[in-house]
Protein backbone atom coordinates (compact mmCIF):
# COMPACT_ATOMS: atom_id res chain seq x y z
CA UNK A 1 0.00 0.00 0.00
CA UNK A 2 1.16 3.52 -0.94
CA UNK A 3 1.80 5.86 1.37
CA UNK A 4 0.61 9.13 0.07
CA UNK A 5 1.76 12.95 1.31
CA UNK A 6 0.23 16.47 1.21
CA UNK A 7 1.56 19.51 0.57
CA UNK A 8 -1.98 21.09 1.58
CA UNK A 9 -0.87 20.34 5.07
CA UNK A 10 1.83 22.63 4.73
CA UNK A 11 0.48 25.15 2.72
CA UNK A 12 -3.28 25.37 2.33
CA UNK A 13 -3.66 26.30 -1.68
CA UNK A 14 -0.42 26.50 -4.31
CA UNK A 15 -1.70 30.27 -4.83
CA UNK A 16 0.13 30.85 -1.03
CA UNK A 17 3.25 28.33 -2.61
CA UNK A 18 3.44 30.63 -5.21
CA UNK A 19 3.85 34.00 -3.24
CA UNK A 20 5.94 32.16 -0.36
CA UNK A 21 8.23 30.73 -3.11
CA UNK A 22 8.35 34.26 -4.82
CA UNK A 23 8.99 36.45 -2.07
CA UNK A 24 12.52 34.98 -1.75
CA UNK A 25 13.15 35.22 -5.99
CA UNK A 26 15.24 33.10 -7.01
CA UNK A 27 17.81 36.01 -8.21
CA UNK A 28 17.08 37.74 -5.29
CA UNK A 29 18.17 35.28 -2.69
CA UNK A 30 21.12 33.78 -4.61
CA UNK A 31 24.78 34.89 -3.45
CA UNK A 32 26.12 37.35 -5.67
CA UNK A 33 28.41 35.21 -7.50
CA UNK A 34 25.39 33.23 -8.95
CA UNK A 35 23.50 36.58 -9.68
CA UNK A 36 26.68 37.68 -11.85
CA UNK A 37 26.92 34.50 -13.86
CA UNK A 38 23.66 32.49 -13.79
CA UNK A 39 23.45 29.23 -15.86
CA UNK A 40 21.53 29.70 -18.99
CA UNK A 41 20.45 26.23 -19.51
CA UNK A 42 22.00 24.10 -16.56
CA UNK A 43 23.27 20.38 -17.97
CA UNK A 44 25.68 19.04 -15.34
CA UNK A 45 28.07 16.83 -16.21
CA UNK A 46 27.79 13.83 -14.49
CA UNK A 47 28.86 10.59 -14.29
CA UNK A 48 26.89 7.86 -12.80
CA UNK A 49 28.16 5.04 -10.11
CA UNK A 50 28.30 2.17 -13.14
CA UNK A 51 30.51 4.76 -14.50
CA UNK A 52 28.73 5.75 -17.45
CA UNK A 53 27.42 9.00 -19.09
CA UNK A 54 23.86 9.95 -18.98
CA UNK A 55 22.52 11.19 -22.49
CA UNK A 56 20.09 14.22 -22.60
CA UNK A 57 17.15 12.94 -24.18
CA UNK A 58 13.26 13.21 -24.58
CA UNK A 59 10.33 10.86 -23.64
CA UNK A 60 8.41 9.96 -26.98
CA UNK A 61 5.31 7.84 -26.60
CA UNK A 62 4.16 4.84 -28.91
CA UNK A 63 1.17 3.07 -28.00
CA UNK A 64 2.54 -0.30 -27.23
CA UNK A 65 -0.73 -2.26 -28.94
CA UNK A 66 -0.19 -0.63 -32.21
CA UNK A 67 3.61 -1.84 -32.84
CA UNK A 68 4.51 -3.71 -36.34
CA UNK A 69 5.64 -7.03 -36.18
CA UNK A 70 8.96 -5.75 -37.59
CA UNK A 71 10.16 -4.74 -34.17
CA UNK A 72 12.08 -7.63 -31.97
CA UNK A 73 10.56 -7.25 -28.05
CA UNK A 74 13.78 -6.50 -25.95
CA UNK A 75 15.96 -5.12 -29.27
CA UNK A 76 17.05 -1.87 -29.13
CA UNK A 77 16.40 0.31 -32.38
CA UNK A 78 17.38 3.64 -33.43
CA UNK A 79 15.38 5.37 -36.07
CA UNK A 80 16.43 8.28 -37.66
CA UNK A 81 14.12 9.18 -40.82
CA UNK A 82 10.33 10.06 -41.58
CA UNK A 83 10.55 7.07 -43.84
CA UNK A 84 12.17 4.61 -40.64
CA UNK A 85 8.87 5.66 -38.91
CA UNK A 86 6.68 5.04 -40.89
CA UNK A 87 7.91 1.35 -41.76
CA UNK A 88 8.08 0.18 -37.99
CA UNK A 89 4.84 2.31 -37.31
CA UNK A 90 2.61 2.05 -40.06
CA UNK A 91 -0.75 2.51 -38.63
CA UNK A 92 0.09 4.59 -35.85
CA UNK A 93 -0.46 8.58 -35.56
CA UNK A 94 3.20 9.46 -33.75
CA UNK A 95 3.50 12.93 -32.54
CA UNK A 96 6.38 14.81 -35.84
CA UNK A 97 9.81 14.32 -35.35
CA UNK A 98 12.37 16.42 -36.47
CA UNK A 99 14.89 14.18 -37.50
CA UNK A 100 17.66 16.68 -38.56
CA UNK A 101 18.08 17.07 -35.16
CA UNK A 102 16.90 14.04 -33.13
CA UNK A 103 16.71 10.13 -33.39
CA UNK A 104 14.32 7.92 -32.00
CA UNK A 105 15.70 5.22 -29.45
CA UNK A 106 13.42 2.56 -28.35
CA UNK A 107 12.51 -0.78 -27.28
CA UNK A 108 9.21 -2.54 -26.70
CA UNK A 109 8.40 -6.41 -24.52
CA UNK A 110 5.68 -7.38 -22.49
CA UNK A 111 5.55 -9.18 -19.14
CA UNK A 112 3.42 -11.39 -17.35
CA UNK A 113 2.16 -9.21 -14.64
CA UNK A 114 0.22 -6.46 -14.84
CA UNK A 115 2.62 -2.97 -16.13
CA UNK A 116 2.34 0.11 -13.30
CA UNK A 117 4.80 2.21 -14.79
CA UNK A 118 7.74 2.67 -17.28
CA UNK A 119 11.18 4.60 -16.44
CA UNK A 120 13.99 5.42 -18.88
CA UNK A 121 16.97 6.83 -19.52
CA UNK A 122 20.02 6.94 -22.05
CA UNK A 123 23.48 6.45 -21.42
CA UNK A 124 26.43 6.36 -23.38
CA UNK A 125 28.89 3.95 -21.92
CA UNK A 126 32.47 5.14 -24.44
CA UNK A 127 30.71 5.57 -27.31
CA UNK A 128 28.29 2.33 -26.83
CA UNK A 129 24.56 3.86 -26.04
CA UNK A 130 22.21 2.25 -23.74
CA UNK A 131 18.81 2.42 -23.35
CA UNK A 132 17.99 1.66 -20.04
CA UNK A 133 13.60 0.96 -19.34
CA UNK A 134 12.56 0.22 -15.79
CA UNK A 135 8.77 -1.91 -15.78
CA UNK A 136 7.47 -1.59 -13.20
CA UNK A 137 4.99 -4.52 -12.56
CA UNK A 138 2.10 -5.74 -10.46
CA UNK A 139 1.00 -8.31 -8.89
CA UNK A 140 -2.18 -9.18 -11.35
CA UNK A 141 -0.90 -12.20 -13.68
CA UNK A 142 -2.17 -10.72 -16.95
CA UNK A 143 -0.31 -10.46 -19.89
CA UNK A 144 1.15 -6.42 -20.29
CA UNK A 145 3.29 -5.07 -23.40
CA UNK A 146 5.06 -2.07 -22.66
CA UNK A 147 7.30 -0.01 -25.00
CA UNK A 148 9.72 3.18 -24.88
CA UNK A 149 10.79 5.79 -26.72
CA UNK A 150 13.32 8.57 -26.31
CA UNK A 151 14.11 11.23 -29.00
CA UNK A 152 18.10 11.91 -28.72
CA UNK A 153 20.41 14.41 -30.29
CA UNK A 154 21.13 13.18 -33.93
CA UNK A 155 24.19 10.56 -32.72
CA UNK A 156 27.79 10.68 -33.93
CA UNK A 157 29.02 7.95 -36.66
CA UNK A 158 31.57 6.87 -34.89
CA UNK A 159 29.40 5.63 -32.21
CA UNK A 160 30.74 1.59 -31.23
CA UNK A 161 26.72 0.21 -30.49
CA UNK A 162 23.32 0.38 -29.33
CA UNK A 163 21.49 -1.87 -26.71
CA UNK A 164 18.89 -1.90 -24.05
CA UNK A 165 18.88 -2.95 -20.88
CA UNK A 166 15.65 -4.22 -19.32
CA UNK A 167 14.68 -4.22 -15.67
CA UNK A 168 11.18 -5.52 -13.96
CA UNK A 169 10.83 -4.20 -10.47
CA UNK A 170 8.05 -5.43 -8.62
CA UNK A 171 5.62 -3.07 -6.54
CA UNK A 172 5.55 -6.08 -4.40
CA UNK A 173 9.05 -4.97 -2.91
CA UNK A 174 8.59 -1.23 -1.81
CA UNK A 175 9.42 -0.18 1.11
CA UNK A 176 7.49 3.38 1.06
CA UNK A 177 9.14 6.33 2.56
CA UNK A 178 9.12 8.93 4.99
CA UNK A 179 10.98 11.91 3.05
CA UNK A 180 11.29 15.70 3.81
CA UNK A 181 10.09 18.91 1.54
CA UNK A 182 12.92 20.62 0.46
CA UNK A 183 11.23 24.54 -0.77
CA UNK A 184 13.15 25.35 -4.19
CA UNK A 185 11.22 28.29 -6.27
CA UNK A 186 9.83 27.59 -9.04
CA UNK A 187 11.20 30.77 -11.05
CA UNK A 188 14.32 28.06 -10.56
CA UNK A 189 13.08 25.32 -12.50
CA UNK A 190 15.84 24.36 -14.68
CA UNK A 191 15.74 23.94 -18.48
CA UNK A 192 18.34 20.65 -18.05
CA UNK A 193 15.46 18.90 -16.78
CA UNK A 194 13.00 17.33 -18.60
CA UNK A 195 9.28 17.93 -17.07
CA UNK A 196 7.43 15.25 -15.21
CA UNK A 197 10.68 13.24 -14.90
CA UNK A 198 12.70 12.61 -11.91
CA UNK A 199 16.08 13.16 -11.05
CA UNK A 200 18.36 12.00 -8.50
CA UNK A 201 20.63 14.83 -6.89
CA UNK A 202 23.68 13.51 -4.83
CA UNK A 203 26.31 16.40 -4.66
CA UNK A 204 25.74 20.12 -3.73
CA UNK A 205 27.65 20.79 -7.33
CA UNK A 206 25.23 19.39 -9.23
CA UNK A 207 22.59 20.98 -7.31
CA UNK A 208 24.28 24.41 -7.84
CA UNK A 209 24.61 23.46 -11.31
CA UNK A 210 21.09 22.73 -12.03
CA UNK A 211 19.70 25.95 -9.78
CA UNK A 212 22.21 28.43 -10.02
CA UNK A 213 22.36 28.31 -6.51
CA UNK A 214 24.19 26.72 -3.57
CA UNK A 215 21.77 24.29 -1.31
CA UNK A 216 21.03 25.25 1.87
CA UNK A 217 20.01 22.40 5.05
CA UNK A 218 21.24 19.70 2.73
CA UNK A 219 24.37 17.43 3.95
CA UNK A 220 25.15 16.07 0.49
CA UNK A 221 27.65 13.92 2.45
CA UNK A 222 24.91 11.93 3.92
CA UNK A 223 22.00 13.50 2.00
CA UNK A 224 20.39 13.20 -1.72
CA UNK A 225 17.17 15.09 -2.91
CA UNK A 226 15.07 13.47 -5.71
CA UNK A 227 13.72 16.85 -7.71
CA UNK A 228 10.56 16.82 -10.32
CA UNK A 229 8.49 19.52 -12.00
CA UNK A 230 6.18 20.87 -14.51
CA UNK A 231 3.40 22.87 -15.67
CA UNK A 232 0.00 22.42 -14.66
CA UNK A 233 -2.63 23.31 -16.93
CA UNK A 234 -4.45 24.95 -14.59
CA UNK A 235 -4.32 26.25 -11.35
CA UNK A 236 -2.92 23.95 -8.48
CA UNK A 237 -4.95 23.36 -5.07
CA UNK A 238 -3.58 20.13 -3.52
CA UNK A 239 0.04 18.29 -4.42
CA UNK A 240 0.07 14.93 -2.96
CA UNK A 241 3.40 12.49 -3.37
CA UNK A 242 4.48 9.12 -2.60
CA UNK A 243 8.37 7.45 -2.66
CA UNK A 244 9.22 4.11 -2.50
CA UNK A 245 12.24 1.87 -2.83
CA UNK A 246 12.34 -0.86 -4.31
CA UNK A 247 14.25 -4.36 -3.94
CA UNK A 248 16.57 -3.72 -6.54
CA UNK A 249 17.68 0.11 -5.46
CA UNK A 250 15.40 2.17 -7.28
CA UNK A 251 13.42 5.12 -6.49
CA UNK A 252 9.25 4.62 -7.72
CA UNK A 253 6.64 7.05 -6.92
CA UNK A 254 3.58 8.76 -7.62
CA UNK A 255 2.81 12.45 -7.93
CA UNK A 256 -0.98 13.02 -7.82
CA UNK A 257 -2.07 16.93 -8.43
CA UNK A 258 -5.25 18.49 -7.96
CA UNK A 259 -6.73 21.12 -10.27
CA UNK A 260 -8.51 24.27 -9.08
CA UNK A 261 -11.42 26.40 -12.03
CA UNK A 262 -8.34 28.78 -12.80
CA UNK A 263 -7.41 28.88 -16.42
CA UNK A 264 -3.82 29.91 -15.83
CA UNK A 265 -0.97 27.45 -16.38
CA UNK A 266 0.82 27.18 -13.72
CA UNK A 267 4.45 25.67 -13.07
CA UNK A 268 4.89 23.42 -9.84
CA UNK A 269 7.95 21.36 -8.55
CA UNK A 270 8.73 18.88 -5.56
CA UNK A 271 11.31 18.32 -4.09
CA UNK A 272 12.14 15.06 -1.46
CA UNK A 273 15.08 15.11 0.95
CA UNK A 274 16.23 11.53 1.55
CA UNK A 275 19.15 9.51 3.85
CA UNK A 276 21.46 8.24 1.53
CA UNK A 277 22.88 6.42 4.86
CA UNK A 278 19.82 3.90 4.52
CA UNK A 279 21.11 3.15 0.93
CA UNK A 280 20.76 5.38 -2.57
CA UNK A 281 19.85 4.93 -5.83
CA UNK A 282 20.77 7.22 -8.88
CA UNK A 283 17.64 6.60 -10.88
CA UNK A 284 14.07 8.08 -9.24
CA UNK A 285 10.53 6.88 -11.35
CA UNK A 286 8.04 8.96 -10.44
CA UNK A 287 3.86 8.90 -12.26
CA UNK A 288 2.46 12.28 -12.08
CA UNK A 289 -1.38 12.64 -12.45
CA UNK A 290 -3.22 15.56 -12.60
CA UNK A 291 -7.59 16.07 -12.00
Amino acid sequence: MSIMKTLSGIIPSFTVLLAVLICPACSDSLPERAQEDPPAEPVPEEVCPDGTQPVRSIPYYIPPNTLSGLLEPGRAYLITSEKELETYFPDTELEPVDFSAYSLFFVHGGTNYNCAYVGSDVRNDDGHYILNARVYTGVATVMDHWAVGRLVPVMPEEILGLEAEVSYPSLGEAVWLDPVTVDIPVECNPDGIVDNEAVAICSADIFEEFFGYRAEGIDFTKEGLIFIKGTAPKGIREIKFSLAQLGDGHYYGNVDITLDDSTVMTPWNLALKLDRQLGWADTADIAVSMH
